[in-house]
């Protein structure tokens, strides 16, 4: 589907991921290690997958090697190609730019849950 937006979430190692707002991370925060998105509501109404909100100063597991700190979460207002991806194992996960993230047809589990 083409978006009429997106956003730059960017790591404390200057990586950068492109996610729509929907679209969840594994995260963790001080009380929190799991999933999230940027708009958790809309999350729901896409999959049924309940995560959290991402904020900036949380962490996002890169590469399974450890936790880097998000610090920007920005906003492009352009339209973008936008691809939903198929057969990515039981799981429904898989990294995109190092970064964990959740294909979302599931419930929402911990990686490896099924979900």
């Amino acid at each position: 589907p083409i978006r009429d937006d997106y956003y730059i979430l960017t790591l404390n190692d200057g990586t950068q991921l492109k996610l729509t707002d929907e679209h969840p991370i594994f995260i963790k925060s001080g009380i929190y290690e799991g999933w999230a998105s940027i708009d958790p509501k809309r999350t729901f109404a896409d999959c049924k997958m309940k995560v959290e909100k991402i904020e900036i100063g949380y962490f996002a597991m890169k590469n399974l090697l450890g936790w880097l700190e998000i610090v920007e979460i920005k906003r492009v207002l352009e339209q973008v190609q936008t691809y939903n991806l198929k057969d990515v194992g039981n799981a429904q996960t898989f990294f995109a730019e190092g970064i964990l993230v959740h294909n979302k047809p599931g419930s929402g589990g911990m990686p490896g849950s099924g979900g």
